[in-house]
């Protein structure tokens, strides 16, 4: 009996072939099961369902915001509004740029 013919039990190499590809074919249904997964919740994500705020919460967010929008109003390092009579002077000096040491935080967290 030539060794082509033999059962595959008795032919280690065929096994050994038969158990690297059903492994590979594992693994390559999981990377599809994962892909499959990551582009349906990435992707194709669900849409975008608006909070609400309650009374309270709305009240905090407007103190926040209007302690921002006074900060930027009386800010000295804001630049100057341009009126009609500085339009006409022509264009800008570009300014060189410069940080302050004050530290910018806004927390806004999402509401579960």
């Amino acid at each position: 009996m030539p060794a082509e013919e033999l059962p595959d039990n008795k032919n280690p190499a065929r096994r050994r072939w038969l158990s690297i590809l059903g492994i590979a074919a594992a693994c390559f249904i999981v990377v599809a099961m994962l892909s499959a997964w990551w582009i349906k919740s990435n992707l194709y994500a669900s849409p975008f369902s608006p909070t609400t705020l309650t009374e309270r919460e709305q009240q905090a967010l407007n103190a926040k915001l209007d302690r921002l929008q006074r900060k930027i109003q009386t800010d000295p390092k804001s630049p100057p509004v341009r009126t009609a009579e500085t339009k006409s002077e022509g264009p800008l000096a570009p300014e060189p740029y410069t940080e302050d040491a004050a530290r910018r935080e806004l927390r806004i967290t999402e509401k579960n």
